[in-house]
């Protein structure tokens, strides 16, 4: 139940944040931009929650410094109540401090002038006219799977290093996922001037050889052991891992703005139906890597060999799965053929009627008709 109540407010809160940023620009750029401060503040928060629990770890360490056990529950629960109380204090400074308000007229204005300059007159979009649109899948698959990716290593990671790598101090298992989220961090601010120079598609996909690199790391970690130390090469897997997720997640997001565009009348359903689609893809996949879970108290060796393969093939399929999507959008004007459609249906009648049958663009048209 507890689990329930937690994913839909943090869906409801997800979603209506990230409607938000189609609300505040139309322009490309910014909007990379805003997808850019709004990841690096969700990686700053996780940097700050892997900090607090490596200080815990380290203080309450004790005599056993390789293994977290039922006794360590102290710190976990500790590391809780920190983590609820500074995110309940952020959103009622949030709620007091930023007050919503309706448009100026000017500015609807200035939109409307946009979207009738833009290609004739912006086409209405509904949620069922989105499910039409083919783009509207490849976006969503693309979505997923760099959800797929960021989830599957942040839940897996932390067993990869107990299990497999057992023999590290076990303050690891903070600072590992801490060094992936500072570089993620990093990552995201050139992210604006990056896309601009190189478009979205090429970005993304060298976001996931990023992916692709860290996955190898965690395979051949041991391998590798006799050129350097386990310790340094698991750092460096994290710091690509937290390049490659920071920079596929950006572009994801960047991608459903493209196909939002300005029909942000809809932006709501469809980062809805992103949400759901990547929170039922890593619940199954989650779910089905825990029934096989072999590890038991006499299985370590399986155990171990088990959290290396999710660690390295799951994210390393996915990743290859992930580009085989941005190249079936290679040439695909996301979002734009809408323009496109009102142009020709407005070229064909123009010599019968000087009107166009498309419905006006309305600012404050409702969520679905």
């Amino acid at each position: 139940m507890f689990i329930v109540i937690f994913q839909f407010g943090w869906s409801c809160s997800q979603i209506t944040h990230l409607s938000m940023i189609n609300e505040l620009t139309h322009k490309e750029g910014e909007r990379v931009a805003l997808n850019s401060f709004r990841y690096a503040w969700t990686v700053a928060s996780n940097i700050f929650v892997y900090a607090v629990a490596s200080v815990l770890l380290g203080v309450h360490s004790g005599n056993d410094k390789t293994d977290i056990t039922p006794a360590d529950v102290h710190i976990f629960r500790t590391l809780t109540f920190t983590v609820v109380g500074i995110g309940l204090f952020c959103m009622i400074m949030f709620h007091i401090g930023l007050k919503e308000s309706t448009l100026p007229a000017e500015e609807t204005e200035r939109r409307l002038q946009l979207s009738l300059t833009a290609s004739g007159k912006l086409k209405r979009m509904t949620w069922k006219k989105f499910l039409l649109e083919k783009e509207f899948y490849q976006c969503a698959l693309i979505w997923m799977f760099t959800r797929v990716i960021l989830n599957v290593t942040q839940v897996f990671l932390p067993l990869y290093i107990i299990d497999t790598i057992a023999t590290l101090n076990r303050v690891f298992v903070a600072i590992a996922p801490l060094c992936s989220y500072v570089s993620g961090l990093i990552a995201s601010f050139p992210m604006r001037a990056i896309n601009k120079r190189l478009g979205r598609k090429v970005t993304m996909i060298i976001g996931i050889m990023f992916v692709l690199a860290s996955t190898f790391l965690f395979w051949f970690i041991f391998k590798l052991q006799h050129i350097v130390r386990v310790e340094v090469t698991l750092t460096i897997a994290c710091v690509l891992l937290g390049i490659g997720t920071s920079t596929s997640n950006i572009c994801s997001f960047s991608l459903t703005s493209d196909l939002i565009g300005l029909n942000t009348e809809c932006g709501a359903f469809v980062y809805g139906i992103m949400s759901f689609a990547d929170k039922l893809a890593n619940g199954i996949l989650i779910a089905t890597i825990q029934q096989f879970n072999p590890c038991k108290a006499d299985a370590t060796q399986k155990c171990a060999l088990y959290y290396r393969q999710i660690l390295s093939i799951i994210p390393g399929i996915v990743a290859i799965l992930t580009v085989v999507m941005i190249i079936s959008i290679w040439k695909a004007n996301i979002g734009g053929n809408r323009h496109e459609m009102i142009e020709e249906t407005k070229t064909t009648s123009m010599p019968c009627n000087n009107h166009v049958n498309d419905v006006e663009y309305d600012e404050t048209a409702p969520l679905v008709a």
